[in-house]
């Protein structure tokens, strides 16, 4: 490539490119600068898509590989907010994005043991010990890292609040909103404890 001896992983890397399009174009003839032709989209328009890191544009590909992000991650973080016509995006923005996602997965994900009567256990083990079963205790468990749990707060019947969230002309429960949106219900409750509101809500989970 360019007088150049560069490995099909190297063009990739150099030339901002995933490495899986080199490799298809390899394996469908292409040689030379035609490994590195502008993607395009089936509409025959080159993509120029764009990310603006502090004034300088990097492809998606480049910039996901320059931070050592999850390419799709980014791509769907671009997608989002991407509006009509846009071509380029803020890194910020995607970076605030990609925060907010894995802000929401932690959210809902919870300690593999809880500490009660200051005894570490399992849920498996608080279960079989207060005789509920696996779904009551980890409906009524803590989320984002607490571990801290009394028999009274998991034996107590909870009481059912019935949030309503209006998007456009529709108003959905907590629950509708999570299967209209095909969100887990448990994303959904999260964020609006977190004070999330409207759009907010259903950001989609990558």
């Amino acid at each position: 490539m360019n007088g150049e001896k560069l490995s099909l992983s190297q063009i990739a890397c150099q030339y901002g490119f995933a490495v899986g399009t080199i490799y298809q174009r390899y394996r469908n003839g292409a040689r030379g600068e035609e490994l590195v032709e502008p993607l395009r989209h089936s509409a025959g328009k080159v993509n120029q898509l764009s990310v603006d890191d502090g004034g300088r544009l990097m492809s998606i590909s480049a910039y996901a590989l320059h931070y050592q992000l999850n390419e799709l991650a980014v791509r769907n973080a671009f997608r989002y907010l991407q509006k009509e016509g846009e071509t380029v995006i803020k890194a910020d923005c995607i970076r605030r994005y990609l925060e907010e996602i894995q802000e929401d997965r932690h959210a809902h994900m919870p300690s593999k043991t809880l500490v009660m009567d200051d005894q570490e256990i399992t849920r498996h083990q608080l279960a079989k010990r207060l005789g509920v079963n696996m779904k009551t205790i980890r409906d009524r468990t803590p989320r984002d890292g607490e571990r801290l749990v009394t028999k009274e707060k998991l034996l107590k019947e909870k009481r059912r609040i019935n949030h309503r969230v209006k998007i456009g002309n529709v108003t959905y429960s907590l629950p509708e909103l999570a299967d209209a949106f095909n969100l887990s219900v448990e994303t959904v409750y999260s964020r609006w404890k977190r004070g999330k509101r409207g759009e907010e809500l259903i950001k989609p989970v990558w």
